[in-house]
């Protein structure tokens, strides 16, 4: 616009405007021509700078300067800013002034010799000072669109999506990015919120934008929509930006809200987890110590029964007795399954199978308003389980079952059949330390009863939990612990009124016959051994039951009540001890360490473990050494004696 207004005013041949910038020693060129062939051309470029020659110099201090001067053959322009052909015989500088600051520099040249006079560079100074605030405003401008080009940038960056919308909920505008509520932003545009979100949802976004709007304090808002996989979940942050209007910025925190939920449930499971493990340590060690007193009712009684004649009349008070100490045994075996050391007679068990053998016995157990439905799997892979504990998983889980549809009656569906469990499945799942990815079989019971709230859900594993008039004992809380000794998971979904479905799941075996504890012998009667028996164990009843039982068969013993005493016997007559009766777990040099103190002393020495733990957890860790023979407290004479005989031979 300069250069078009001042050609017919100062009939120039080039003309350039500079302008000084901060930090720069040189000027910046804005406008640049040149006269090519009789044309006036522009050779502005953005990265042109000029340095003024020394006749210049003097306009920075707000002086014009004329320079005529003669041009001779061979001169060199000053100030050359473009491809000019010939030095300029006539020009002029003036300054460009912004109040009392010099900001730039405007010229005009001529090829003409004396073209400009004195009452030239008197108009320039006051065309200086026109373009100075021409040259402000559009630098200004400039500045606006690079400023609106950046917030361009950094809102198209952002994740959000933005809505402009009116004091009565109207959609003004959006800014568009990759998030997409249910439906493009451009289809809320002219609609209102009450059209496009539900009804609860749309209230309390009016009225968080009449705060925000009235206040000026930025308003909150989390809501949630209902998506395919479940529920999506949004933050809105609403900010007034007009008089009767605001600024919803809204972002999705679905992944937010997931991780939270994942972590809640990770530490419910941790909590849960403790607890069992610290109930574990307790009824273990209970039913340690009453399998122990057990060794002393059943050996007593087996002594006895040994030593009376067949038409004695005590025996059948012995037969009682020994039948309700087996009974009492079979409760250590609940306590030992609730602390996650069941696993007793482990072989691999067709799930299927096993489940429809005890159909008739479950349909007894359940209420006769109850229909049973029953749904197998075929062909499915065996697991490695003890079928008497399955068996007690299956039957505890009916009677639960049965008892949630009362009176009323209802279905009750018991289902087999096998899955690939993925690493989500697994981890939702209870008692499942040490569960991965991987194929699983699995028995359901589901029941059309009265269902559970989350908060009874939390605690239908707790011991002694009941919602029935009277408790049961341990219950589901036994269940449990059976799924934790066969290294399974359960998982829960009820609601109340909906029935509740419980899954279990077991891994599939690995291909091997699981081990087997000793099957119970017919009495040994008449059978008798000879030589010296080592008997370590911390119990006292035990040692004198195993004591009388080992020699009413024939045999010396020695006893001793801790390991290293049992081992400081053995080191003084080596020779002398034909086998060992070792006690597993005793106080300061546990079972394992004695035993592998005798094996390193002598390899071929005939062991016999014992414990009131199942034999995989007592023989799992002696990873590396495989003993020659188990028995799992209680036990009675006659199974000791064919224990002893058996490994003897």
């Amino acid at each position: 616009a300069v250069a078009d207004e001042t050609a017919s005013l100062f009939h120039w041949d080039a003309h350039f405007v500079a302008i000084k910038e901060p930090g720069h020693e040189e000027m910046a060129i804005i406008s640049n021509y040149d006269t090519i062939d009789g044309k006036r051309k522009s050779f502005y470029k953005p990265d042109f700078r000029l340095m003024l020659s020394e006749p210049a110099r003097p306009v920075m201090d707000g002086q014009t300067v004329l320079i005529n001067r003669p041009v001779e053959e061979g001169d060199k322009p000053m100030n050359r800013i473009g491809d000019v052909s010939r030095p300029s015989a006539s020009l002029m500088f003036g300054p460009v002034r912004s109040g009392r600051e010099i900001v730039g520099v405007i010229s005009f040249q001529s090829y003409t010799p004396n073209r400009y006079s004195e009452q030239d560079t008197a108009q320039l100074l006051r065309v200086g000072d026109v373009v100075a605030p021409a040259i402000r405003r559009a630098y200004a401008e400039q500045e606006l669109r690079q400023s609106e080009s950046r917030l361009r940038a950094l809102l198209d960056a952002l994740p959000d999506l933005m809505f402009r919308v009116s004091r009565d909920g109207i959609f003004l505008d959006y800014k568009s990015s990759s998030l997409d509520l249910y439906a493009p932003p451009r289809v809320f545009l002219g609609k209102t919120i009450a059209d496009m979100f539900p009804p609860d949802i749309a209230a309390e976004s009016m009225q968080l934008i009449h705060k925000a709007i009235d206040a000026g304090k930025v308003q909150y808002h989390e809501y949630s929509l209902p998506s395919e996989d479940g529920r999506r979940h949004f933050e809105g942050r609403i900010v007034r930006s007009g008089t009767d209007e605001a600024t919803i910025i809204v972002r999705e925190i679905t992944d937010r809200i997931r991780a939270v939920e994942r972590q809640n449930k990770l530490e419910v499971k941790v909590q849960q987890a403790q607890k069992l493990e610290s109930l574990g340590v307790l009824t273990g060690g209970i039913a340690h110590d009453f399998n122990n007193l057990l060794v002393g009712i059943l050996g007593n009684a087996g002594l006895a029964l040994m030593d009376l004649p067949a038409d004695s009349p005590v025996r059948p008070l012995l037969d009682a007795i020994e039948t309700t100490a087996i009974r009492a045994s079979e409760l250590t075996r609940q306590m030992l399954a609730y602390s996650g050391r069941g696993k007793f007679v482990v072989q691999p068990l067709n799930l299927s199978q096993l489940v429809r053998e005890m159909v008739q016995l479950l349909e007894f157990a359940i209420s006769k308003n109850a229909a049973l439905r029953l749904e197998f799997g075929s062909d499915l892979p065996p697991i490695d389980a003890d079928a008497t504990q399955i068996r007690q998983v299956v039957m505890n889980l009916i009677t639960n079952a049965s008892d949630a549809l009362g009176d009323l009656g209802g279905v009750i569906t018991i289902r087999t059949g096998s899955l690939h469990a993925s690493k989500s499945d697994v981890e939702v799942a209870l008692a499942s330390e040490g569960l991965s990815e991987g194929d699983y079989v699995f028995v359901e019971v589901a029941d059309t009863g009265c269902g559970m709230d989350k908060a009874t859900v939390a605690r239908i594993f707790d011991p002694f939990y009941t919602t029935k008039f009277a408790g049961r004992g341990l219950g589901l809380a036994a269940t449990l612990g059976i799924i934790r000794g066969h290294r399974g998971g359960i998982t829960v979904e009820s609601e109340p009124g909906r029935g509740a479905k419980f899954r279990v799941l077991f891994p599939c075996a690995s291909g091997k016959d699981g081990p087997e504890t000793p099957r119970a012998q017919e009495r040994q009667v008449t059978w008798k051994g000879s030589g010296r028996i080592l008997v370590v164990d911390d119990d006292e009843t035990v040692r004198n039951v195993a004591t009388r039982i080992l020699k009413s068969k024939g045999f010396e013993v020695t006893v001793a009540r801790d390991g290293r005493e049992g081992l400081d016997i053995y080191d003084k007559t080596p020779e002398d001890f034909r086998l060992v009766l070792l006690d597993m777990t005793m106080p300061g040099m546990s079972g394992e360490e004695v035993f592998r103190e005798l094996k390193g002393r002598n390899s071929r020495l005939p062991i016999l473990l014992s414990s009131g733990y199942a034999e995989q957890d007592v023989t799992g860790k002696l990873k590396d050494i495989h003993p020659e023979a188990f028995i799992q407290k209680p036990y009675r004479a006659d199974q000791l004696t064919a224990t002893v005989k058996s490994l003897l031979s």
